[in-house]
């Protein structure tokens, strides 16, 4: 069996939705609509294909094929990708991926102090898409999540659908293609594993498409382009939204096994789908005892979690029936401390990457967090996803490591590794003028777990617009250093337990005597005194990491 897949991503989305927010919801509801249109009407025979279940991932798709036939796989796989190319040309030519003039760009743009900046490159004021297309004869990573999917008859939410995914092989490498090498306007971004990423030019011969229509029972054929601007395809309305407040959390999680250790053995395949299975599930449940209220969104094709926690706002009497004043809960600094917690245990290397909005001073959302529910079930069910600048930004947050020039001179690189960081995606000016909270770091009272670090990062530097970010973040290489053998204590239902470790993995235990597992991050290791000496202690090697508890976070 061979293998391909197709990954799409629109160039500089962030800066879009940063700047004309409004008309990039259009934008790319119309883009997401003729990318799955072109992907169902070119199914051929003898070629599986499929649609990720976590796609759209904001305006990002991948479609994953497989067939027996290696030379027609590459043949239609990279048809489908210039096919594409052609048809998000032909929205742009009729102004429907693009505004019209600069007349239309000032109607439309958030801040007009930034038109300079919008003005100065096309991909600032037009979708363009970079395709990146990617064949392997080694089967991706196949892998299962569970959602909570949304049910209209009754409007509630229920854990009730596996979706099943993959990751790494084409699905990588088909990312690789798109975001290193892949144009934006005229081609393709075509490899294989360990190859480099090569461009094939987007042509009138390798895009040409026709479709077969009937038109009063007169068959006729027509070119897809022209079929995927009509009004029913390209807006037909995909699903309801709703502005909300909240939290986006991504959680990124760096496996003991690798994917160059299973192609070195396929033995360890189902082992990393194992520890994958693990460490998520943990990951989840963890979240889920402190945070009744969150939920999963999706894993993505990177296999990294992505979690909503609504900011739930109540009036409540102050002093007098006329004053009121708003409560925002949970607190940025509560959210700050569970990941703390949960990256100290998680493998070393995983991030966790946090951006809240809390709306307007009233509370009012204000679109920079938008949340989408299907009114066509996926698959089975109906999905709920997330976009806007908020989603973009806890992105970056968990994945990209960031240093950037400050006056004459350039900070140090913040890796993204071991790190958890955190935004607000109001933020827009330095300091804390548009972090709607108190107890700040470094104030009395403050509950935000030090040592920290604060940045004023440029957004350009993150590919996110104009003006300055406001990050705190801090490294952790481990919490507690549980293992089996060990005393702990924990509270349970205001009684103080005691037991012994029997079992470890990630964030859970077994306890010695008590017959349900307990979440880590609430044990607390009874010390005990240490080994005797016996022999004179081994030269410490150099660069040797040292891990130590929460307490003692490195920069």
């Amino acid at each position: 069996m061979y293998f391909g897949a197709i990954s799409t991503d629109i160039k500089k989305s962030s800066t879009l939705w940063m700047n004309f927010p409004a008309w990039m919801k259009d934008a790319v509801k119309r883009t997401n609509n003729v990318t799955e249109y072109v992907f169902k009407m070119t199914k051929t025979k003898d070629i599986e294909q499929k649609q990720l279940p976590n796609s759209p991932e904001g305006d990002a798709y991948t479609f994953f094929y497989q067939c027996e036939d290696q030379d027609k796989l590459i043949e239609h796989v990279k048809r489908v990708g210039h096919i594409l190319q052609n048809v998000y040309k032909t929205g742009r030519d009729k102004n429907i991926l693009k505004m019209e003039n600069e007349d239309e760009v000032q109607k439309n743009i958030a801040d007009k102090k930034n038109l300079t900046f919008v003005m100065s490159e096309e991909f600032y004021q037009a979708v363009f898409v970079r395709v990146g297309v990617a064949f392997s004869a080694i089967a991706p990573i196949k892998y299962d999540y569970k959602l909570e999917s949304f049910n209209p008859n009754d409007e509630s939410y229920e854990n009730n659908y596996t979706y099943t995914s993959y990751w790494e092989s084409v699905i990588a490498e088909s990312e690789r293609a798109e975001a290193k090498g892949a144009p934006y306007k005229d081609g393709i971004g075509l490899t294989q594993e360990n190859a480099k990423v090569i461009i094939e030019p987007t042509t009138d011969e390798n895009s040409r498409f026709e479709v077969d229509i009937n038109i009063q029972d007169d068959p006729i054929k027509v070119s897809i382009e022209r079929l995927a601007y009509t009004i029913p395809v390209y807006d037909r309305i995909r699903s309801t939204e709703e502005k909300v407040n909240g939290y986006m959390i991504f959680v990124h999680y760096k496996l003991h096994i690798q994917w160059d250790d299973v192609q070195r053995d396929p033995h360890l395949y189902q082992p990393m789908v194992n520890e994958f299975k693990q460490v998520h599930n943990q990951t989840k449940e963890t979240m889920q005892e402190d945070f009744p209220n969150i939920r999963l969104v999706k894993v993505k094709r990177s296999a990294d979690s992505m979690f909503f926690m609504q900011i739930e706002t109540n009036k409540v009497t102050v002093g007098t029936s006329s004053k009121k004043t708003m409560i925002k809960k949970p607190k940025p600094s509560d959210v700050w401390t569970k990941c703390l917690q949960i990256c100290s245990h998680l493998p070393t290397g995983s991030s966790i990457g946090i951006c809240f909005t809390g709306g307007t001073a009233s509370g009012k959302a204000n679109g920079k967090l938008n949340k989408l529910t299907d009114i066509e079930p996926f698959e089975k069910y109906y999905r709920t996803d997330f976009f806007g600048d908020c989603v973009n930004l806890a992105a970056r947050m968990a994945g990209v490591s960031w240093c950037y020039q400050t006056g004459i001179f350039k900070s140090g690189k913040n890796d993204h590794h071991s790190r958890v960081a955190m935004c607000n995606a109001e933020q827009t000016d330095k300091g804390w003028s548009e972090w709607k909270t108190k107890g700040l770091p470094g104030a009395s009272g403050s509950k935000f777990i030090t040592p920290l670090k604060l940045e004023d990062i440029p957004r350009k530097t993150l590919n996110a617009g104009t003006g300055f970010l406001r990050t705190i973040s801090a490294h952790v290489f481990l919490g507690q250093n549980i293992q089996v053998g060990d005393m702990v204590t924990w509270t349970e239902e205001e009684k103080k337990c005691t037991g012994r470790v029997l079992q470890i993995n990630y964030l859970f235990a077994d306890i010695e005597g008590f017959k349900q597992r307990k979440n880590i991050t609430y044990l607390q290791k009874v010390k005990t005194p240490p080994l005797q000496k016996i022999a004179p202690a081994l030269p410490k090697k150099e660069k040797q990491v040292l891990k130590g508890s929460l307490h003692s976070l490195k920069f």
